[in-house]
């Protein structure tokens, strides 16, 4: 088994520290001990971030392994832990404040919710507050994600830390499927796992180019728990699994660079849009098919739907594909383009996850009824850093 520190990321001068490995490869524990130790040398508190009110039920255990009578504790040391109570030098028992850790005491630390950003917005802060730590930053998928999170995130920040730039700012998740490199956060800050080709146990420096000095974010693509068949349980050796047990992504054979890429017209033959749903701010969503990978990838596109499917020659762009070579020659890189473009049988569609907007209940209802269209496909969102989707434009659509 391999077990998963954070020491390397400790090392990196970086305002933020993003972890995304293998489930139960000590990623949470690692962390454990990292907040006690800044606590025990220096004082250092800290706010654990969770997304929502649920995640609170099992705060209380999050510093178990490190507290007296722990797996890791040191009994050496008087080390008591406790969450929302603590205990009195004889040995009573004392109701705390509410999400609030003790360490002998004294407070340690603080449970922040998301969903919740809004009511800490007026409050005072404690200056020794010196990590933020986001674990389960990942979601199994981007409809668990709640509005505008990335928002509330930063909120939090600023609401906290005012001017202080001495904070460190750590995200902890699990690489669970292949939504997994698709979330907020790494769409924001710039984290693109297929274009700048990670492999589990690589680590990149990013920052944004918007600002002259900006903030400097560390991601680490950890590795995975398990080193060998053997040590998978029998009950996740199935096919759909690979990525939480290797860590590696399918190849997405449906996503094309725009600047690259033509569709590749096998793809395109197999892909099926048979639903669309028209939202409030008046676009049309549309889902297609990838057999090959069965799952279906949410796009939108400005087309009204009584133009979708009325371009392109079908007949005229096989036989571009097919003579490419000829043509090229005869007339030229230029013109082969632009004969391609005016004969390709789709449209172009950007991805529905884009810019971080979420369509709420009306895209629940579309995914739902996809999935009772297409049982045990999963849903898969575009990365924001990808611009463009090909897709096949067909006339005979459902309204949802």
């Amino acid at each position: 088994m391999r077990h998963q520190t954070i020491d390397r990321l400790a090392k990196q001068k970086t305002n933020y520290k993003v972890l995304m490995s293998g489930r139960s490869t000590g990623k949470s524990t690692s962390m454990a001990k990292y907040l006690k130790e800044r606590f025990e040398k220096h004082g250092y508190k800290f706010i654990r971030l969770v997304r929502n009110i649920t995640y609170t039920i099992e705060a209380g255990s999050y510093f178990d392994a490190f507290s007296n009578g722990g797996k890791f504790a040191d009994k050496k040391k008087n080390c008591e832990i406790t969450f929302e109570y603590y205990y009195e030098s004889d040995g009573k028992r004392v109701n705390g404040d509410i999400n609030t850790y003790y360490y002998n005491g004294k407070e340690f630390g603080k449970v922040f919710i998301l969903s919740q950003s809004s009511k800490y917005k007026s409050g005072v802060y404690d200056e020794k507050i010196k990590t933020f730590v986001f674990d389960e930053y990942i979601e199994l998928s981007m409809l668990n994600y709640i509005d505008n999170e990335y928002t509330a995130f930063l909120s939090i920040l600023s609401s906290v830390c005012r001017n202080r730039s001495d904070v460190e700012v750590w995200l902890l998740g699990n690489n669970l499927n292949e939504d997994s490199k698709y979330n907020p956060y790494h769409m924001k800050f710039g984290i693109d796992i297929d274009r700048d080709n990670l492999k589990p146990g690589d680590l990149k420096i990013y920052k944004s180019d918007l600002f002259k000095n900006p903030a400097k974010i560390a991601f680490e693509y950890g590795l995975m728990a398990y080193e060998n068949e053997e040590e998978i349980p029998l009950l996740q050796r199935l096919p759909g699994n690979e990525v939480a047990t290797s860590g590696d992504f399918a190849k997405q054979c449906d996503i094309f660079d725009q600047s690259k890429d033509y569709p590749n017209i096998n793809f395109i033959e197999y892909s099926v849009n048979n639903f669309f749903l028209k939202a409030d701010n008046g676009k049309y969503y549309y889902f297609i098919i990838n057999t090959e990978l069965q799952s279906f990838d949410l796009v939108n596109t400005d087309e009204t739907i009584d133009l979708i499917g009325n371009t392109g020659d079908i007949k005229k762009y096989r036989s571009l594909v097919k003579n490419r070579d000829t043509f090229i020659s005869l007339y030229g890189m230029e013109n082969y383009k632009l004969e391609l473009y005016k004969n390709l049988p789709c449209k172009i569609a950007t991805p529905i996850y884009i810019n971080h907007i979420i369509y709420g209940q009306n895209l629940e209802i579309f995914v739902r009824k996809a999935r009772e269209k297409f049982p045990g496909y999963t849903v898969r969102y575009c990365d924001g850093n990808i611009k463009y989707l090909w897709i096949v434009t067909l006339k005979n659509r459902t309204l949802l």
